[in-house]
Parts: C-alpha cells; structure tokens; sequence
C-alpha cells in the first residue's frame, strides 16, 4: 500500500524508516486511540518498541515534510526533545515558543497556550522578536463559541500591529478559510490570490487555493437539493482546483468528485474518464473504487 508520493520523500522514507499505512477510521481504531490520534492524515512515529517518538498531523507540501521526517529521524524535533529544551531553560522565549509550536502542531493547542501567554507577558515590547508570533498562534488558537468574523478582527488586527511576523503566510491562510466560513468568499479568494502572487512556488498556499474551489464542488456535491445548474457549476470548480493538485492524492480526490458529478449529470464518458484518472493516480483506494463500480455499473453485481 501507498504511503508516500513525492520521490524524494519515498526515498528517505524507505531508507530511513519502517513505514506502514493503516485506515486509523477503520481498522486503526485501536492504535489511533493508543497513540492519540485525533485528526487526519496522522503520522505516528515510534520507536522499536512501539513506544512514540513524534506525530505529524495534517497535511504538509513535500519539501516540508521530508525536512519534518528528517528532523524527527534525528531526535531533535521531538516533543520529548523540545520539552527537556525547555526545562533546561524555562526563561527561554525561543524554548518556549518552539515547544508551543509542536504542541500545536500535534493537535494540543491547549497546553501550548500557558507558553505562548508567557512570551507575551515576558516581552510585551516583542524586544526578542517571538511575540509577533505567539500572539498570532494564541489569536488563531479554537476557542468555544468564537464567531470567523471575531477571529478575523484580532488576527486582523496583530497582522497590521505586527507585519514583519514570521506567521504571515499562516495567518492570511487562516483568515482565508475564517472569510470562507463567515460566508466571504470574495474575500476569501482575494487573500488566497494576494498570497499566490506573492508565494507563486508555494505548495502551502497553492495547496490551500485548491482546496477553496475543491471544498466549493464538495458542499454542492453533497447537498441532496443541488440541480444540474449547480452540478455544471461544481465541475467548473473542480477543473480550477486540479492545476494545484497535479499528480498527487488530491488531485485523486478532486477527480473522484467531478466523476460523482459527471455521474449525477448521466455523463457517463466523461464520468469514467474522470474516475481512470483517479484510480490511475491512487489504485487502492476503496472508496474511489466504490465510484468505479458505481460509474461503470458493477456495484452490486
């Protein structure tokens, strides 16, 4: 089974590392439960014994995944690594801000909080220059009942107050998606098209640009009141998404959606062209081939 799909990420994986891919939804259960997955894709590390050396969560462009996996092959990215840093020096502005950023990064934004508030109340005057940044990470950080328009406000807000931060990039990422959930989306685009133009190579921003248009098709291809009108306009979506995507796993799922559409549609020669491709670029996938045997007329039989 495919786990990884950029070469030189295959490469230093295979040389580097045991790996092994599961459906943690499915028959993972157990193990997501033990190793504390809560989000998907999840990358758990570990050691001989099984016991946890690091996680990634979410998804990563490849050249910062392969640093990411490089990093941990090295024991010098660890949370156990970044803790005992911190512990060594509990005054630390850097020590704590890194130990707050992999807190976040492994889906623990709660516990990085007390060090992000203690940077901020250490050096209000961003003397250091970590400030700037654990006051944008606590403004994005999920809290109960916020409203997009009020995380859109103080990230806003610390954007303005703070234009050198290192969060640049990230934040109007998040800003773009707050936009898309306050209902902007003419907002949210034009964040994603002045990040374009201002990181044109960067998979990050790329990838996230794709998924607007994707996430777009996907609502209209879930909602069971959409028309043919709202189909057409779907694909339309889908086509502006897969330049973002091209010859990865999400260029598999986008071209699963246009087949599901093209379905709906009765255009079944588009259709199967549609789910080739999908099937081409990730063959394993069950639930791709379900929409095979659906396009092709084989379920059930």
């Amino acid at each position: 089974m495919r786990v990884y799909n950029n070469k030189e990420v295959v490469e230093y994986a295979n040389a580097h590392q045991i790996n092994w891919k599961t459906d943690a939804e499915k028959e993972g259960k157990d193990l997501a439960k033990k190793y504390g997955v809560t989000g998907y894709p999840t990358l758990v590390f570990m050691d001989s014994d099984g016991n946890e050396i690091d996680k990634i969560v979410g998804f990563y462009p490849a050249p910062d995944f392969l640093t990411a996996i490089q990093k941990i092959n090295d024991r010098k990215s660890s949370l156990t690594f970044l803790q005992e840093n911190y512990n060594s020096n509990k005054t630390d502005l850097k020590a704590n801000l890194d130990l707050a950023n992999k807190l976040v990064e492994t889906g623990k934004g709660a516990d990085a909080k007390q060090y992000l508030e203690f940077i901020v109340q250490t050096d209000a005057s961003n003397t250091a220059g970590y400030t700037d940044d654990a006051s944008i990470q606590l403004a994005m950080m999920e809290v109960k009942d916020k409203k997009p328009e009020a995380y859109i406000s103080d990230v806003s807000a610390l954007l303005d107050k703070y234009p050198s931060t290192n969060l640049d990039k990230d934040a109007k990422i998040f800003l773009s998606d707050k936009y898309q959930e306050a209902g902007n989306d003419d907002k949210a685009l034009a964040t994603l098209n002045y990040l374009l133009a201002k990181f044109p190579n960067d998979d990050m921003v790329k990838f996230y640009t794709g998924q607007y248009y994707l996430g777009k098709a996907r609502k209209v291809n879930g909602d069971a009141a959409s028309t043919a009108d709202n189909f057409k306009a779907a694909i339309e979506n889908v086509d502006k998404s897969i330049p973002y995507f091209i010859g990865g796993i999400f260029e598999a799922s986008a071209n699963n959606i246009k087949a599901d559409l093209y379905y709906k549609l009765g255009d079944m020669d588009n259709a199967k062209k549609s789910i080739d491709r999908t099937i081409q670029l990730w063959p394993d996938n069950k639930n791709y081939l379900k929409t095979k045997d659906k396009v092709y007329g084989t379920a059930g039989k």
